[in-house]
C-alpha cells in the first residue's frame, strides 16, 4: 500500500518548486492586535503578540528563539524591525538521549539580533480570526516564500464533524501536457467522508503520465491540524499487472467528472489511514499532504 501510495503522489511531489501563489487579498484590515498562533506546523510552530505598535515574535521546537521590537504595515508589507533577540539552547545530555527523554533547553538568554532583523511578511489574507503571510525577505530557521497559517488565540486548531458538511473541491498546481498535479473533492456529512483524487502516475519502468483516479469512502477525525482519513472502501482506476518489471493497466478517467469507466477494489487489508496537516481559514480549508504538497479546498 505504502509502495502503491508512492507513485500516486509522486508527481504531485515535483510541485513544490513551481506551486502557483495564492490569491492578493482584496480586503485587507491594518490592525493585528492580540495573539496570533501558526496552524498546519506543530513541530516547530511560531506565535506573534502584537500591543500598539510592539510585537512578541516567539518561536518554539528544537529551536527556541524571541524575537522582541517594533513593527509597520505599508503595501501589504508587515516589518518587524527587532530590537532584542533572546535564544534557549539545548543541553547536551547523551544520557538522556540514550534513554528516548525529551530534549532538555537552558533559561532564556540574549542572542544575536542581526540574525532576525528585520522580518518582513507580505499579507496574504486577514480577519478578525485568521492571518496568512508570506516570508518576504527570508531569515535564519525559516525560507523565502514560506506561507504562515496564523489563527487568533494561543492553540492549535481541531474540528468538529459538522463544522465541514458539504462538497470541498481544490486542486494542486495542475498541468495535463507534463502530466503532473493533483485534483481533490470532497463530500464531509458528520464524521463520514467520500473523496475523488485524480492525480499522475508514472514508474520507474514506464515514465509516460497516466491520468488515475482513487475514490475512497469512511470516517475523519480532526485534532490539533491533523486531519485523519480512515477509509472503509477504496477503488482505484488502474491495477498492477506484473511485479518484475513493475507495470499497471489503466482505465480511462473522466477528468470533469472524476470518474473512470471501469474500477477496481482495493482489499480491505490494503486499506490505510491518511495523515495531512488542514486548517479552516476563513472559508476555505487549507490542506498540506504527507508528501508536503498544499492546495485549497473551497466549499461549494
Amino acid at each position: 500500500m505504502k509502495h502503491l501510495n508512492h507513485y500516486l503522489f509522486v508527481a504531485v511531489a515535483a510541485l513544490l518548486a513551481t506551486a502557483c501563489e495564492k490569491e492578493e487579498p482584496t480586503d485587507q484590515q491594518s490592525t493585528f492586535e492580540g495573539h496570533w498562533t501558526q496552524q498546519l506546523n506543530t513541530k516547530s510552530p511560531i506565535d506573534i503578540t502584537f500591543s500598539g505598535n510592539t510585537f512578541i515574535w516567539h518561536k518554539d521546537g528544537s529551536e527556541k528563539v524571541k524575537n522582541i521590537g517594533t513593527f509597520s504595515y505599508k503595501d501589504s508589507l508587515l516589518t518587524l524591525t527587532v530590537e532584542k533577540t533572546y535564544v534557549r539552547n539545548p543541553i547536551f545530555d547523551p544520557e538522556a538521549a540514550e534513554q528516548g527523554k525529551p530534549l532538555q533547553f537552558e533559561d532564556w538568554e540574549e542572542g544575536n539580533i542581526f540574525l532576525y532583523s528585520p522580518m518582513v511578511y507580505k499579507v496574504m489574507s486577514i480577519g478578525p480570526t485568521y492571518l496568512i503571510l508570506r516570508n518576504h525577505n527570508g531569515y535564519h530557521y525559516t525560507q523565502k516564500g514560506e506561507l504562515f497559517y496564523m489563527l487568533r488565540g494561543d492553540s492549535f486548531q481541531s474540528l468538529a464533524g459538522n463544522q465541514l458538511n458539504g462538497t470541498w473541491q481544490g486542486q494542486a498546481y495542475w498541468d495535463t501536457d507534463q502530466g503532473i498535479g493533483g485534483k481533490f473533492k470532497f463530500q464531509f456529512n458528520g464524521s463520514n467522508y467520500n473523496l475523488y483524487q485524480l492525480s499522475w502516475m508514472r514508474t520507474r519502468e514506464d515514465q509516460t503520465p497516466h491520468l488515475v483516479c482513487r475514490y475512497q469512502e469512511g470516517t475523519w477525525a480532526h485534532v490539533e491540524n491533523n486531519l485523519t482519513l480512515t477509509p472503509t472502501t477504496e477503488k482505484r482506476s488502474f491495477y498492477q499487472t506484473s511485479t518484475d518489471p513493475v507495470q499497471y493497466h489503466y482505465y480511462t478517467v473522466d477528468a470533469n467528472a472524476m470518474e473512470s469507466d471501469q474500477w477496481v477494489d482495493v482489499a480491505p487489508q490494503d486499506l490505510a489511514p491518511i495523515e495531512w496537516k488542514a486548517c479552516l481559514i476563513g472559508n476555505k480549508l487549507e490542506v498540506i499532504t504527507s508528501g508536503n504538497v498544499d492546495f485549497t479546498l473551497t466549499r461549494e
